[in-house]
């Protein structure tokens, strides 16, 4: 294979250099493991955070979160407040609702007495305290009355005209958005409702209200210093503030703000008052009279709560990472001092002296100093069993180079940077010659052929990884042999290829097994190739005696249809000569002649096309095989009607077949159903389905029958189960279905018991080759 240095270096001195190495005194020498620069102080600090940490983090978290979910708790108290506010403003704004409600169905009102209705109104007022004056206006928009000027006086239009309008087009109470007043100079709020005579609206009343009225609403709610609840109207324009009322009351709030207000019925959400103080708003919508109350809290309120509760949880913390580090320190220091103290007895057992386990005052020491101390008897012990083991080493090196020998084996290894190849002596000996360079090989151990395919392999065997070859051998006697090669690359930390290793095994008795197996194939083709020439001949001589049966068979229907042909016509004249007068029994027994001469036509006939089978059938075609039941059912139509028989039909595929052949085999199966059927109505029925790569047809009645010792007998030809006076037919139609669907490359079969029907099955091969070849019958 390749250069090769005469004998491989012992396989147990490979092995000894690679056990430690051993002193005079029996030890082994201790390896230098790298310096370690984590102190048993360090490490217990770390633990200690370690620790500590995922407490802390947690804490932390748990923190956020209850932050979070305190937070989305205060917004929703925060919302219901302003759903509660909400009520209260519309309680007193159906208050004043239900007051003017009763000054419009007032008596004085009523009946015209308007300076009567005046003092009324005053009196009300003056009682209830829910409002400051009381107006009356007409469809125009312009006062009528105003319980804040004397009856009489002459009054300016009405300032919330809107209001007035609405109540006289729809009939129904009306509450205006803030407005300022035209008689008190003030800003206020109306509500007003219908005044109607006889159906129809005359007057709208209005009850006027003081923003102050609501402040009050809002002072009763006890909100935590800082937070302000606000009252708008419909527009959006401030009605009441819990804070700095008289400086906003009138006036809308920051454009955002407002903006988020009127797109939302309730809600949260973060924004700047007019004051420049950042908030968390909650508000609510009224249904009623769709004004709005919202209650904003400072977010540096939230944010100082934060702050507080994150200072005390850093308190607490740093707490605990001094008191853990603090411990951390002091028991770091007695754990070292017990695990320094092994230091020197731990070299003395590497110089070969006796250890003396120091007094250790943590127990993990102690157990560390007598397990090293168990180490060092172990230790000598080891190396007394390594003597034993390089001698068995040696030994066992011996006995595999004779089982090499023995095997007709052998191993190498080839660097290719140095050119060195170290190759077992068995390789040698297997050869019976030194081995030369591979160069020097061609023509000499190896023969040229093999060489050359040899030289391939190795020269492709970076892309291979490798090399399995048979190859032939010089051998140094003068003869030759052969070998199996095998060869593995191996590569170096780049991934090229740097040497090569492998075996080599005698395969000459294989290699001679092979050639004489060969040479046995060889004598076997020729054989068969004899004997398919013979059976060709033989085959050619069957057809032609096929076909002289054939022309003889159709011969001699034809030569015994004539003359019965002629028994039948001449019977028939001597019927018709005779016919009344002469004894009775010579009518019947013409018509037994007759009729036994037509049974004997039909019994040639179908004898004829049993022989012909093979002659008459077409190539096959794409055959839809339900369109083929249908014109089969249409042919048996009358045999239906005169049975009252039930024929059904499943669904069918199309099939490679002769088209009139599968008509045959449909139809007298569907026929025997009817046919053999005398208890009741007969009921037939064609169904189909795939079987691997078969369509398996079926044909079930419910007729009389058939015995399972039967079952082949009636697919014989001229095998009948029953008279021809019972069942007329010919016996031959059961095989002539047989052998079509064999002719179809498929079989035919029934499963039936008496008195419980019949199923007869025959498969055809599923292709969608139209021009498939018919089988030979």
């Amino acid at each position: 294979m390749s250069s090769v240095t005469t004998g491989a270096p012992p396989l147990s001195q490979t092995l000894v250099n690679s056990l430690p190495d051993v002193n005079q005194a029996g030890t082994s020498t201790p390896t230098r493991a790298v310096a370690s620069h984590w102190s048993v102080r360090t490490l217990l600090i770390w633990l200690v955070l370690a620790c500590l940490l995922p407490g802390i983090l947690g804490a932390v978290a748990l923190f956020f979160y209850e932050y979070r979910e305190g937070r989305a708790q205060l917004e929703k108290d925060t919302i219901q407040t302003a759903r509660a506010l909400v009520q209260a403003v519309d309680n007193q704004i159906l208050q004043a609702q239900a007051l003017a409600e009763g000054l419009a169905s007032a008596d004085s009102l009523a009946e015209g007495e308007l300076a009567k209705f005046h003092e009324q109104a005053r009196r009300t007022l003056a009682e209830s305290h829910l409002g400051i004056t009381v107006v009356l206006a007409d469809r125009l928009g312009q006062q009528i009355l105003n319980a804040a000027e004397n009856f009489g006086a002459s009054l300016p239009p009405y300032g919330a005209a809107d209001i007035a309008n609405r109540v006289f087009e729809t009939g129904e109470p009306a509450v205006s958005n803030l407005y300022r007043g035209r008689v008190l100079k003030r800003p206020l709020i109306a509500v007003a409702v219908p005044v109607t005579q006889e159906g129809k609206v005359i007057y709208a009343l209005a009850i006027s209200v003081l923003p102050e009225r609501f402040n009050g609403i809002l002072s009763t709610q006890g909100l935590p210093p800082g937070w302000v609840a606000t009252i708008l109207d419909g527009k959006g324009t401030i009605v009441a503030r819990s804070r700095a009322a008289e400086e906003y009351v009138g006036q809308k709030p920051a454009d955002a703000f407002l903006r988020q207000f009127m797109e939302s019925d309730e809600g949260v959400m973060e924004a700047t008052m007019k004051d420049g103080v950042p908030v968390i708003s909650a508000y609510s919508r009224s249904a009623v009279t769709n004004w709005r109350v919202a209650i904003s809290i400072p977010r540096d309120s939230l944010s100082d709560q934060l702050v507080r509760r994150l200072f005390l949880l850093a308190l607490g913390v740093s707490a605990l990472f001094a008191i853990g580090i603090g411990l951390a320190w002091l028991m770091g220091g007695r754990i070292a001092g017990s695990f320094r103290g092994l230091v020197r007895p731990a070299a003395a057992v590497g110089a070969g002296e006796k250890f003396v386990a120091p007094p250790a005052t943590v127990r993990e020491a102690d157990e560390l100093a007598k397990a090293m101390a168990r180490a060092a008897d172990l230790l000598q012990e080891r190396t007394a069993r390594l003597q034993d083991i390089n001698r068995s080493l040696i030994e066992k090196e011996r006995e595999l180079n004779e089982a090499h020998s023995l095997a007709k084996f052998g191993s190498w290894h080839w660097d290719l940077q140095t050119a060195e190849v170290i190759a077992s002596d068995s390789i040698r000996e297997l050869c019976g010659r030194d081995i030369p360079p591979f160069a020097e090989q061609r023509g000499t151990l190896l023969t040229v052929e093999s060489w050359e395919r040899a030289a391939e392999a190795v020269r492709h065997v970076a892309e291979t990884g490798g090399f399995d070859l048979d190859v032939e051998v010089n051998h140094g006697s003068g003869g030759t042999l052969w070998i199996n090669a095998k060869g593995a690359a191996i590569r170096d930390a780049a991934g090229r290829v740097v040497a090569l290793r492998g075996t080599v095994l005698d395969i000459t008795d294989r290699k001679r097994a092979e050639t004489e197996i060969q040479r046995l194939n060889a004598e076997l083709e020729q054989q068969v190739q004899e004997r398919t020439a013979e059976l060709r001949r033989a085959n050619d001589a069957l057809l032609h005696t096929n076909a002289e049966l054939q022309h003889f068979a159709h011969a001699t229907a034809h030569d015994l249809q004539t003359p019965l042909r002629s028994i039948a016509g001449f019977t028939h004249l001597v019927q018709q000569e005779v016919h009344g007068r002469v004894d009775r029994r010579v009518d019947e027994w013409s018509a037994l002649v007759i009729d036994n001469t037509k049974r004997l036509q039909d019994l040639i006939q179908a004898l004829l096309t049993y022989t012909r089978l093979d002659v008459l059938g077409r190539p096959f075609e794409r055959v839809d095989a339900r369109k083929v039941f249908d014109e089969v059912a249409a042919s048996l139509a009358v045999l239906i009607g005169e049975t009252g028989a039930e024929v059904s039909c499943g669904e069918l595929p199309t099939v490679a077949a002769d088209r009139t052949q599968l008509a045959q085999v449909l139809q007298k199966l569907v026929e025997n159903g009817i046919k053999y059927n005398k208890s009741e109505p007969p009921r037939v029925t064609v169904d189909c389905s795939r079987q691997e790569d078969d369509w398996v047809f079926s044909v079930a009645d419910n007729g009389i029958g058939i015995d399972p010792r039967h079952h082949e007998r009636i697919f014989e030809i001229f095998r009948r189960l029953h008279s021809y006076s019972q069942v007329p037919g010919t016996g031959i139609g059961l095989a002539l279905c047989r052998r079509i669907v064999e002719r179809h490359g498929g079989r035919m079969w029934v499963e039936s018991a008496p008195g419980q029907g019949s199923v007869f099955y025959f498969s055809l091969p599923v292709s969608t080759d139209v021009a498939a070849t018919p089988t030979a019958g």
